[in-house]
């Protein structure tokens, strides 16, 4: 119910594996970490996530990484009508 109309919004899945790092270069967005740990650092933020925590992220590059002990997935929401 929260992310409705569902037109207005995009909502996109990320998997990673044990200790993985990536990038994410992202629009300002809501970040929920459904498993594992994920800390994102960045010129505009840096912070560490754990499951079922969320966090707003501004706008800007970030460095994924996730901690040895698990697998990782979060879920990323930007808001499409602030791009319009």
């Amino acid at each position: 119910q929260l992310y409705k109309p569902e037109s207005r919004f995009r909502i996109s899945l990320y998997r990673y594996e044990a200790a993985a790092i990536s990038s994410l270069a992202s629009r300002e967005a809501e970040i929920y970490v459904l498993c594992g740990t994920i800390q994102l650092t960045g010129a505009a933020a840096s912070l560490t996530l754990g499951p079922q925590q969320l966090a707003s992220i501004p706008a800007g590059r970030y460095e994924v990484k996730v901690a040895a002990e698990e697998q990782a997935e979060a879920v990323l929401v930007w808001d499409l009508s602030v791009l319009a």
